[in-house]
């Protein structure tokens, strides 16, 4: 019985798994669940930064445009065939370039803010990730018993 119970907690838990997934590419309550085009999301990028960041509007057109780029960039390497080791040096590479443009964009107390945007999401990612690797432990642990 306690094995069946943890086998349904383990799927429940994979299904959970699924759906967040499942929502969190298609943006769900943003866009009515449809996935962005480059545009699109240049353009909520855009939004985003310009009400954090309090740019103006020559800041916000110059940032939608370097978004954009990006993406198409990002876009077009994805859906082609490279090795993915190649892949992922070249949006490096992109990533490093839009770094520099938007440090170029910003002014120094913006640039600061920016960054600090930058490193709360990835820490909040880190922690979603940590998050579920403990809950699979969990589940994985019971399992044994």
């Amino acid at each position: 019985m306690k094995k069946l119970m943890n086998y349904v907690a383990v799927m429940v838990l994979c299904a959970s798994i699924g759906v967040v997934s499942a929502v969190g590419q298609t943006g769900f309550g943003k866009n009515n669940g449809q996935k962005l085009n480059p545009e699109q999301r240049a353009v909520q990028i855009s939004n985003h930064l310009t009400k954090k960041l309090g740019l103006d509007a020559a800041q916000s057109e110059r940032v939608r445009v370097i978004n954009l780029s990006r993406l198409q960039a990002v876009e077009t390497l994805r859906a082609s065939s490279e090795p993915k080791p190649d892949k992922r040096a070249k949006i490096q590479a992109l990533q490093q370039s839009y770094e520099t443009d938007m440090k170029s964009i910003l002014s120094p107390a913006q640039y600061i803010s920016f960054e600090k945007m930058k490193e709360d999401r990835m820490a909040k990612r880190k922690n979603k990730v940590k998050s579920a690797q403990l809950k699979a432990n969990d589940v994985a642990d019971d399992d044994t018993e």
